[in-house]
């Protein structure tokens, strides 16, 4: 019989744009007022948060992944994200 085994938790990186949308949505700004801020649409705002959310392995939900922004504001300062770990956002 095998046991299921977690997985280790690996480090994955935000680019520099995902780090600007995070900042931004950290900053509680509307989806609109990203994209003009950007320079970019409104599609892309949402695009880079379905990847963030992917990479670090939660829903794809703006107030998810603002939470988890807030709870680990260190990593995300530095732009690194650890997926694998902490996966329960309420």
């Amino acid at each position: 019989m095998t046991m299921n085994r977690p997985k280790p938790a690996e480090r994955v990186f935000f680019s520099p744009r995902q780090r600007q949308v995070l900042e931004l949505f950290r900053e509680a700004l509307p989806v609109k007022e990203i994209a003009t801020r950007l320079g970019t649409s409104i599609s892309s705002v949402y695009f880079h948060q379905a990847a963030m959310c992917g990479q670090i392995g939660i829903e794809n939900d703006r107030g998810k992944l603002i939470k988890w922004a807030c709870d680990h504001s260190e990593c995300v300062d530095r732009g690194i994200a650890v997926r694998g770990i902490d996966k329960k956002v309420a």
